[in-house]
């Protein structure tokens, strides 16, 4: 289970709220969120695969990139939070994610609050840079 908000002062703070936003405006016509356009289906992982490869391709990205590639970015990108990532991960054992030291709902709202820091520091950095060129 991923946390979607954590408590601040009293108050309930959403962590992704762009995601929450745009999954509320998508229309569910099925019990899995994201499903196959052709079958309506869940998408089977070699069609997950090649899906994304296209997307690459057509994007005139690296063909190293890979679909685990954004987990594992992901889970880079939130620094050096010593925590147990395999609840966020998907990772089956702590060989795998062995900077990490143990698993548990705090660390992963840890993590979470911490990669929504990050997007929103990149956020203002972009405006910042936006503004330097507007004057």
């Amino acid at each position: 289970m991923l946390p979607l908000t954590i408590e601040v002062g009293g108050e309930s703070v959403r962590l992704y709220p762009d995601l929450e936003d745009e999954l509320a405006r998508t229309p569910r016509t099925a019990a899995v969120i994201v499903v196959e356009e052709r079958s309506g289906k869940k998408y089977k992982e070699r069609r997950v695969s090649s899906v994304h490869r296209a997307i690459c391709v057509q994007a005139g990205l690296p063909k190293d990139m890979t679909f685990t590639g954004f987990r594992h970015g992901g889970i880079t990108e939130v620094g050096s939070v010593s925590a147990d990532v395999r609840p966020i991960s998907g990772h089956a054992t702590l060989d795998v994610t062995r900077i990490y030291n143990k698993a548990t709902a705090d660390k992963a709202r840890e993590i979470a609050a911490a990669r929504r820091a990050h997007v929103i520091k990149l956020g203002e950095d972009l405006s910042e840079s936006v503004s330097e060129h507007v004057e």
